[in-house]
């Protein structure tokens, strides 16, 4: 291979590698965690715990469904223990009007440590 070549070669290869770091920090930017939540066994317990619990079927991270982003939860509420507490006490026993007419269903079936540990995580995504 001619040193022209190599050269070429050398830059392309050094393209695609740029390429791929700027949309791998692109996709950190605009990601719904960060590295210090994705390390955090609290937060990833509550993630677990949403995801196992069909919640995204009303709720999503960054828009409104049916019911209000996990983001715009994390913004309304402070992270602290009562704003924790209330949530689990909503998730479980349900609620209505804070977001408008659409009532959020009692989940009876939760228990208090697990709805605890699900509120926590939606308001650590606090940004």
């Amino acid at each position: 291979m001619s040193i022209s070549k190599k050269i070429y070669n050398t830059f392309l290869v050094s393209l695609l590698f740029l390429a791929c770091n700027s949309k791998a920090d692109t996709n950190k930017k605009e990601g719904s965690t960060n590295t210090s939540l994705e390390n955090n066994e609290l937060f990833n317990k509550g993630l677990q715990l949403v995801l196992n619990n069909n919640c995204l079927a009303c709720h999503k991270i960054n828009e409104k469904l049916t019911g209000p982003s996990y983001n715009d939860i994390a913004s309304k509420y402070q992270y602290n223990k009562e704003n924790v507490a209330m949530l689990a006490s909503k998730i479980i026993k349900g609620s209505q009007g804070v977001w408008g007419a659409m009532v959020m269903p009692a989940q009876a079936t939760i228990s208090q440590e697990d709805a605890l540990q699900m509120a926590s995580y939606i308001l650590q995504l606090q940004k």
